[in-house]
């Protein structure tokens, strides 16, 4: 369980059809609704096994309970399958919807001609 201080967790944001692609299901609660990705629908989280039974204790009542990540409230909607690893990252416990409208709000794009 945690502390008082916050922990440092390695997550990712992914598609929010990111297991459906990968054909697999979380084991407990859902995967992410397409919904989820936009922004006001966007504090949801999936977390690794590992993480939900060393940190969290396995209690399945922390489906639909309140997580702070980053300071802010994320609601756990689903526990992932003991041997899911991300190919990606296979560090990242915790899974949070992939919000193109805040990823593309505070990018610059730099563009020019490098054929010049």
């Amino acid at each position: 369980m945690f502390g008082n201080e916050p922990e440092n967790i390695l997550g990712a944001a992914v598609s929010p059809n990111f297991l459906s692609v990968l054909e697999i299901a979380p084991i407990l609660g859902r995967n992410f609704l397409e919904p989820e990705e936009h922004t006001g629908n966007d504090r949801v989280a999936l977390l690794t096994h590992s993480f939900w039974k060393e940190r969290l204790g396995a209690d399945p009542g922390w489906i639909g309970r309140a997580l702070t990540i980053n300071g802010q409230p994320f609601v756990v909607v689903g526990i992932l399958p003991v041997n899911f690893r991300y190919v990606l990252m296979p560090s990242a416990q915790i899974f949070i919807p992939l919000n193109l409208e805040k990823t593309l709000a505070r990018r610059k794009f730099y563009v020019g001609d490098r054929s010049s």
